[in-house]
């Protein structure tokens, strides 16, 4: 009796035993606009997409949709500003109030402050809209107020880029981070600085979203800085937040006035509203860049389809 007794129980440990297994998975956020209107389409299905890594077809194991959220969402605000004092873009408390709506109540977001040479974080993660909009009212002598380091000219972005991921990396862990800039669309940075901060933003799956200011005189800035590197192949760029969207899968939305509120709403509202998809990778980590396509199987010659371009398996 005794040793069926011990027996049992050892039978009762065993069976206590939980087997953990972890799984590498790659998630992408994918944006789905119809060509001819520009308007997000939100109806598809898991079996719509198709997700080729590296040319290869892969199994799509996790899907979600903008509305049902499988990860919390973190939203970085990176406002430029003008002589240190307001934001390149006018009036733009009011119009950032009414884009914010487009968020889920319990979806965070933070404020980065920045100009050519320097950046602050002038709003920690939060959900307290009203905590963000005040965070503008703190523009007005920002250059004198940071202690922040000095970057060479046009700089302080793409640190504030890897500054704001690492920010929601470090708060909010697991969450889907978009990083949003607005301000002008001029930034002259080397090749070489762009590129390795786009390797990092796809290593964290960052996407790149903007609302830039364009105009003549940017234009014209742009062709001649194109015109001066390219005996070098392109050792500088004049369009680095172009380039880190194109990349990360962001979407970027230019305008020549006062009246960009409908930009402004469209570009967060589709920063936040995506389809989530994840797949297990095919080879094991590598810390290397591979390749991603992401295609809709039907009408896809009508739709538009934005996801990032690769992702950087390191775990």
């Amino acid at each position: 009796m005794r040793a069926t007794w011990l027996l049992a129980m050892c039978w009762c440990a065993a069976a206590q035993v939980t087997i953990r297994t972890s799984t590498r998975l790659v998630n992408v956020d994918v944006l789905v606009t119809d060509r001819r209107t520009g308007v997000r389409v939100d109806s598809l299905k898991r079996d719509d997409f198709e997700v080729r890594d590296g040319g290869a077809l892969v199994n799509i194991t996790h899907y979600s949709s903008g509305g049902e959220r499988e990860r919390p969402f973190a939203l970085v605000l990176l406002i430029e500003l003008d002589n240190a004092i307001h934001p390149v873009l006018p009036n733009l408390k009011d119009k950032l109030e009414r884009a914010l709506r487009r968020l889920q109540p319990a979806d965070r977001v933070a404020v980065i402050l920045f100009d050519p040479h320097t950046f602050q974080m002038a709003q920690e993660l939060t959900a307290d809209r009203g905590e963000v909009l005040n965070a503008l009212d703190r523009a007005t002598g920002f250059r004198q107020q940071s202690a922040a380091r000095q970057y060479s000219k046009f700089e302080a972005l793409p640190n504030a880029l890897l500054a704001g991921a690492t920010h929601v990396r470090e708060r909010l862990s697991g969450a889907r981070c978009a990083l949003v800039v607005i301000g002008s669309d001029f930034n002259v940075v080397s090749g070489k600085v762009v590129r390795s901060v786009a390797e990092h933003l796809l290593a964290g799956a960052a996407s790149v979203s903007g609302l830039l200011k364009s105009d003549g005189q940017t234009n014209a800035a742009k062709f001649m800085v194109r015109a001066m590197t390219l005996p070098s192949m392109g050792s500088a760029r004049a369009d680095d937040t172009e380039y880190f969207s194109r990349q990360t899968g962001g979407e970027i939305a230019k305008v020549r006035n006062e009246d960009y509120a409908e930009a402004l709403e469209r570009v967060i509202g589709n920063t936040a509203h995506r389809y989530s998809l994840a797949f297990v990778p095919r080879t094991d980590a590598d810390g290397k860049l591979h390749p991603l396509t992401v295609r809709v199987k039907a009408q896809g010659r009508r739709l538009q389809v934005i996801a990032r371009r690769g992702y950087i398996d390191a775990h």
